[in-house]
């Protein structure tokens, strides 16, 4: 209650409008005040697998601006992260597709389901809504979410931002091919 009646009172807190835009440049975690931790990932969210990033042990906002952050970044998640939501991706002769909540690797004859953290699907999402290239290349998505107005196709070149998470999904697939298979 006392934190409704300060944004009613202050407008939309700084928290809550940085949250936004960085979710609106495709990006996905949450915050935490503590030590950084020595793992070579970050933490996750137990409930929705968003990671953690730790603002250090004196954060620049205060305990409301992470929770503002935090309640903000997980609303447009939950926007995204729907049963509707879906990509595909190709590449030469390996393919992606997300549907249902799972991703599945297809390479020749085979299929597997991987993980795909949320910060990646967001990374893919975001970049297919907000892609204006017309460029070809060797790999081709297309996707949707609820919000987008139709599925958008759009072709992913070296230096396109989700080209990494792409690289990495489809290692993901093919290490998932390779150790199933020993």
């Amino acid at each position: 209650m006392l934190l409704a009646i300060l944004i009613l009172i202050t407008g939309i807190p700084h928290a809550v409008s940085d949250a936004v835009t960085t979710f609106n440049q495709g990006y996905l975690f949450f915050r935490e005040i503590g030590m950084e931790s020595e793992e070579p990932d970050a933490p996750r969210d137990r409930t929705t697998g968003i990671e953690i990033f730790t603002d250090g042990c004196e954060p620049l906002g205060t305990d409301i601006d992470i929770v503002l952050w935090n309640n903000t970044m997980q609303k447009l998640w939950e926007r995204v992260n729907k049963a509707e939501t879906s990509f595909s991706v190709s590449a030469g002769n390996e393919f992606l597709y997300y549907e249902n909540f799972l991703l599945s690797f297809e390479d020749r004859d085979q299929r597997r389901n991987i993980i795909i953290h949320p910060e990646e699907l967001w990374s893919i999402l975001h970049h297919a809504e907000t892609c204006s290239t017309t460029a070809l290349g060797q790999i081709m998505m297309e996707a949707f979410y609820p919000g987008m107005a139709t599925p958008n196709t759009a072709f992913i070149t070296t230096g396109d931002p989700a080209m990494r998470t792409i690289q990495t999904l489809l290692r993901r697939g093919r290490d998932s091919t390779t150790s199933s298979e020993n």
